[in-house]
């Protein structure tokens, strides 16, 4: 849900920014982009901290068809793998239940990069983005 506030916030940048840019005003610009960012990683922290408490039953909520594993003696390796226990994951780290927590993380991120991607849109730098993302590809 947050993620979807925080595409809104891109949204006005793109549509704001890029007029704002258009008519040179560039201080504003730079006012917009400072309040946008703050706002998004506020997006983004609510998100992760929504999420972290509940990240196991988040994982219990939507990893349930995985239980039809556990009936087939063949496939129970995979439900060890998921859920950890007898021949699974030795972690509780690199089970279904890790992987929900590093999804906070992943939506806290998500959030401040949808807001600075339409920034660097509607600054319309995109010499900047293509030399970015190929130091990017490569690392």
């Amino acid at each position: 849900q947050y993620t979807a506030y925080a595409a809104g916030l891109g949204y006005v940048v793109k549509l704001a920014g890029a007029a704002l840019v258009g008519k040179q005003a560039y201080v504003e610009f730079a006012t917009l982009i400072r309040v946008i960012l703050a706002l998004s990683g506020v997006l983004g922290v609510v998100s992760a901290i929504g999420i972290f408490p509940f990240s196991t039953g988040l994982a219990a909520f939507y990893s349930a068809q995985a239980c039809e594993f556990a009936s087939s003696r063949a496939c129970l390796g995979i439900y060890g793998g998921l859920f950890g226990g007898e021949g699974g994951a030795a972690h509780a780290d690199s089970t279904v239940f890790g992987t929900f927590t590093a999804l906070g993380v992943a939506a806290m991120f998500t959030c401040v990069f949808s807001v600075a991607k339409a920034g660097l849109y509607a600054c319309q730098d995109f010499a900047f983005m293509a030399k970015s993302s190929i130091i990017v590809f490569i690392c």
